[in-house]
C-alpha cells in the first residue's frame, strides 16, 4: 500500500508538470505573435550569447568546486564532478516534479562512493544556501535602486523578501536544532499513535536521524565559509548569464533592475512542481517580476521564453563537452603536455 501511495503521488505530480507545459504553450500560441519570437531571434547578437556560454560554463565550474570543497574530494575528480553537475542539471531541467534533483544523489553514490545519506544531505544543504541568495540578491539590488522603487506596493515587495530572507537566515543558522527538536517530535509519534507500523516507523526514524547527523556535520564545517562565497559566487555568475542574454536581444537595462526583475523567475526553482524543461513557471515568474518593475506583459513573456530557451540549450551543450572532459580526460592531457613540451 505505501508503495501504491507513493506511485499514486509521483502520477499526480507528473500529470500536474505536463498540464502547466501544455497549459504553457496553449497560452504562448494565443498571446505571442509567431513574429514578435523571430523578430527576437533575428535581434540575437550572437557575440553576446557566446559571451553567456562562457559565463555558464564558468558557473558550472563554480558548482563542481562548491562540490568538491562540501563533500572533501580530491581535486583530481574535477572533471567526473563537473560532468556529475551537467548530467545533474539537465536532467533537473527535462525531468519533471524535480526528480532530477535526486539525480546528484544517485551520481555522487555509483561514482564517488559518497552514501545516499550523505549525498542528499549536501543536496539539501546547498539548497538552503541557493535559496537563501535569491532574496538576499533582491534586497541589495533594491537597496540600491531604492529612489525608482518606492511606491507603497513595492514596498510591500520589499518587506516580504526581507521577511523571507530572515526566516531562511533562522533556519540556515539553527538548522542543527530544528533537526534535532524534529527527530525529537518523531521519537513520541509512537506512544502517541497507536496504529503505526513501528518496524517501517523505526527504519525511517534511523535515516531521518542518520540525514540529521549528516547535515549537522555539514553544518560545522570549517570550509563552510567557502561553500557560501562560492554560492554566492554562483548566484551572480548564473544572474549575469541571463543579462548578458537579455543585453544579447538589444535591449538596454541596468543590472540592478535586471536582478529585480528576474528574482520571481529563480524563486520558480524552488516549486516542487515545474513544466517540463521549466517550460511554464519559469516564464510566470519573469513576467510577473518585470511587470512589477513596469515592462508590459507580452514583452516580459516573450523575453522569458527567448531567455529559458537559450538556458536550454547552454545546458545541452555543456553537458556534451563534460562528457568528452570526463571520458577523454587523460588523452586529452597526454597530448595538451605534448604540445607544450613540443613548443619549449
Amino acid at each position: 500500500m505505501p508503495a501504491l501511495t507513493k506511485n499514486k503521488k509521483l502520477i499526480i505530480r507528473l500529470l500536474i508538470s505536463i498540464t502547466i507545459t501544455v497549459f504553457f504553450i496553449y497560452f504562448i500560441v494565443k498571446n505571442l505573435n509567431i513574429n514578435d519570437f523571430k523578430n527576437l531571434i533575428n535581434s540575437i547578437n550572437i557575440y553576446f550569447i557566446l559571451i553567456a556560454l562562457s559565463i555558464h560554463a564558468i558557473c558550472y565550474l563554480v558548482r563542481s568546486l562548491r562540490i568538491l570543497v562540501l563533500l572533501k574530494i580530491k581535486f583530481s575528480e574535477f572533471n567526473n564532478i563537473f560532468f556529475t553537475v551537467s548530467r545533474h542539471y539537465i536532467l533537473n531541467k527535462i525531468l519533471p516534479v524535480r526528480i532530477g534533483e535526486l539525480s546528484l544523489v544517485y551520481f555522487l553514490k555509483n561514482e564517488q562512493e559518497i552514501s545516499y545519506t550523505k549525498g542528499l544531505g549536501a543536496l539539501l544543504y546547498l539548497r538552503i544556501l541557493d535559496l537563501l541568495a535569491v532574496p538576499l540578491f533582491f534586497i541589495v539590488a533594491f537597496s540600491i535602486n531604492f529612489s525608482s522603487f518606492s511606491n507603497s506596493n513595492n514596498i510591500i515587495i520589499l518587506l516580504i523578501f526581507l521577511i523571507l530572507f530572515i526566516m531562511l537566515f533562522f533556519v540556515f543558522i539553527f538548522l542543527g536544532k530544528i533537526l534535532n527538536l524534529i527527530l525529537k517530535f518523531l521519537k513520541l509519534l509512537p506512544k502517541k499513535i497507536k496504529w503505526l507500523e513501528k518496524n517501517i516507523y523505526f527504519k525511517f526514524l534511523e535515516k531521518y536521524k542518520n540525514l540529521a547527523d549528516e547535515i549537522n556535520k555539514f553544518i560545522k564545517l570549517k570550509t563552510n565559509i567557502k561553500v557560501i562565497i562560492l554560492t554566492i559566487l554562483n548566484r551572480l555568475l548564473n544572474s549575469l548569464v541571463a543579462y548578458t542574454i537579455f543585453f544579447g536581444f538589444g535591449i538596454s537595462i541596468g543590472f540592478i533592475n535586471f536582478i529585480i526583475g528576474s528574482t520571481l523567475s529563480i524563486l520558480t526553482e524552488a516549486l516542487p512542481v515545474s513544466g517540463i524543461g521549466s517550460f511554464g513557471t519559469f516564464e510566470a515568474g519573469w513576467t510577473l517580476g518585470f511587470v512589477l518593475i513596469g515592462y508590459n506583459q507580452k514583452f516580459s513573456l516573450l523575453t522569458g521564453f527567448g531567455v529559458n530557451i537559450i538556458f536550454f540549450i547552454f545546458t545541452i551543450f555543456l553537458l556534451i563537452i563534460s562528457f568528452f572532459l570526463s571520458k577523454y580526460r587523460k588523452i586529452i592531457t597526454r597530448k595538451f603536455l605534448k604540445l607544450v613540451k613540443g613548443n619549449s
